[in-house]
């Protein structure tokens, strides 16, 4: 099916943060309908409007007669293996009504432009299994992406995992105390992350991500977010 005429595809702002946690919110629920309870607690449009404005994540709407009718969001992550500083896409939304239009591919191809313009040396993205979900992978791979094999990830809660987040002079530095705490703010004045449990995707190396669905910042030993996008593009 071919895309509706007028499709815009924009970036979100800070002030946009309400619109692109609804939109993320109704992702999750549709991955997973019993979340309604965590969520709320995650209050995502607050969380949003910090992370955009810190750009700690990066978000695009498409658009269409002025409805927004999907999302995407991504950020900023780094490793050796990458050859430096890479981007990563957290979350890909399309709403029921406008699926399997090309809005998906849209939404995709503006956030390549944009780590281009970035500098970074690819952009990744995590997808569901291929048997139990084959769209999923074919719609990255029509889209020039590769399977570079399977991502694993393992469920934490909050209090098991501590991170402090300073931001002096721009930057972002992370520093172990132990276990780790985590919290995000500035000068090191943050909160414990809301939410029950946080998604993780473990490998190698180490950096920092950022999601929505993840209840903000992420660190493990090469921390990959999990995106699962199944059948919603």
């Amino acid at each position: 099916m071919t895309a509706p005429e007028g499709v815009t595809v924009i970036q979100a702002g800070p002030e946009d943060a309400e619109d692109v946690a609804r939109l993320v919110s109704a992702l999750l629920l549709e991955l997973e309908p019993g979340a309604e309870v965590e969520l709320s607690g995650m209050n995502l449009p607050e969380l949003a409007k910090d992370l955009l404005a810190d750009q700690l994540m990066y978000a695009f709407f498409a658009r269409v007669a002025g409805e927004l009718v999907g999302v995407i969001t991504l950020h900023r992550c780094a490793a050796l293996y990458a050859g430096g500083v890479f981007g990563e896409v957290s979350e890909l939304y399309v709403v029921p009504g406008y699926r399997s239009m090309k809005i998906g591919e849209q939404l995709l191809d503006k956030a390549m432009a944009f780590a281009a313009e970035q500098g970074w040396q690819r952009l990744e993205v995590g997808a569901p299994p291929l048997a139990e979900f084959p769209r999923a992978q074919q719609f990255y791979e029509a889209n020039g992406f590769i399977c570079t094999g399977q991502r694993l990830r393992r469920l934490i809660k909050t209090t098991a995992v501590r991170w402090f987040l300073w931001r002096d002079a721009g930057l972002t530095e992370v520093k172990h105390a132990g276990e780790f705490l985590l919290t995000f703010g500035k000068a090191g004045q943050g909160f414990t992350a809301p939410g029950g449990l946080l998604s993780i995707v473990c490998t190698l190396f180490s950096h920092v991500g950022d999601a929505l669905y993840a209840g903000g910042n992420l660190l493990a030993d090469r921390c990959l977010l999990f995106g699962s996008y199944r059948d919603m593009l």
